[in-house]
């Protein structure tokens, strides 16, 4: 190594520094000297000395092999009339004095001189991890103040939500009921076609403000020991007509146990169960879902057959009211997976679909996972 980068020190310590080392050179009869701290896996200037004269660049035949030997080994060595002596304590080394030109008879002087310097750097090193401590703490707490105005703005927006969505619900119904009044003293085929579409639009709306009443509802804060055997029984439940009508395969590994809210992971469940009987290929869909336990997680796997995804449009099903598809092909609001994703992630848990190349698409869930009681 023949080449050194300067240190930049405060003020106040760079002066300290050049008066340590002038008393360690005056001491020692010392013709130059230098201090090196070491950072970034180098040994850099932090103040030298040569002739009397304050320098900004170490000479050239600075021994370096010298310099190296002593921070490696910690230790103080000599070669002749120069001195190479590692500044360390207990917790930290921090550099190397170093000094050329004195005389042998003095450099005993210098193992006072070098404790003195490394008090001035454990100081400083002292002063430095405060200041650092300091802003660290004044960065949390502003952090803090950010994430309780978050929970305070979201809070509000579910509430908002949750308002709107049970005001939605009258209104819905009442259009509902009085298109099917009309509907039935309307004898004219022609006129019952809007009547009709009046009632797809008012199901359709509907179904829109369930699923965001599922999504505005405030997430579990406890979570506890949730047997996900019977909670995909429950799921399973819930769609038994639309399983029969398409006459569904479903098989399943044994799921185990994870953390969570049972009636919110019902719902997940629900969800991802609906898109595979939903996105199918003609009768007879085949679902499976798997069950592999890790460390501290459970992975589900939902594959079915369906028709799939494209690889590079994954991630779009997940953004509210995102639809691949038209209505006609395939009815839904475009918040299953939305809402689901949403759970999931207040467990703690993560949700990602991965294509099979059009011959279906499987949903990855991870949970947090727990002993069985």
């Amino acid at each position: 190594m023949d080449t050194i980068e300067t240190f930049t020190t405060p003020g106040h310590q760079a002066e300290e520094l050049g008066a340590q080392l002038e008393l360690a050179l005056h001491t020692t009869r010392a013709g130059r000297g230098c201090v090196l701290l070491y950072g970034r896996d180098q040994l850099r200037l932090a103040a030298a000395i040569e002739d009397g004269q304050a320098v900004d660049e170490p000479w050239p035949d600075l021994d370096w092999q010298l310099t190296w030997q002593a921070w490696n080994s910690n230790d103080c060595l000599t070669n002749g009339s120069t001195l190479a002596v590692c500044l360390s304590d207990r917790a930290h080394r921090y550099g190397v004095l170093y000094l050329e030109q004195a005389q042998p008879e003095r450099l005993l002087a210098v193992e006072g001189l070098a404790w003195e310097l490394v008090g001035l750097l454990a100081r400083d090193q002292a002063v430095l991890h405060q200041r650092q401590l300091d802003r660290c703490q004044a960065s949390n707490r502003a952090l803090t103040q950010q994430v309780i105005e978050l929970q305070r703005v979201n809070g509000e927006l579910q509430r908002f939500v949750h308002l709107a969505a049970n005001h939605l619900q009258e209104p819905l119904r009442a259009l509902d009921g009085y298109s099917r009044m009309v509907q039935a003293h309307v004898s004219d085929p022609a006129a019952k076609v809007p009547v009709t579409r009046i009632q797809e639009a008012a199901r359709r709306l509907t179904s829109v403000v369930s699923d965001l009443l599922d999504y505005s509802k405030p997430g579990s804060t406890s979570f506890v020991p949730v047997n996900l055997d019977a909670v995909i029984g429950q799921a399973r439940s819930d769609l038994q007509a639309e399983m029969q009508a398409c006459q569904a395969r479903l098989s399943r590994d044994r799921l185990g146990w994870a953390a969570g809210d049972a009636s919110a992971l019902r719902l997940v469940f629900r969800n991802l169960l609906s898109n595979a009987l939903k996105f199918r290929r003609g009768c007879r869909p085949r679902i499976h879902i798997g069950c592999r336990e890790l460390e501290d997680s459970i992975e589900l796997t939902f594959i079915d057959d369906g028709i799939g995804l494209p690889g590079d449009r994954l991630e779009e099903v997940f953004e509210p009211f995102r639809r691949l598809h038209t209505l006609e092909e395939f009815p839904g609001t475009g918040l299953g997976l939305t809402i689901a994703r949403s759970i999931v992630e207040r467990h703690g848990g993560r949700l990602w679909l991965e294509s099979n190349h059009f011959n279906g698409t499987t949903a990855h869930l991870l949970l947090p996972s727990r002993p069985a009681r």
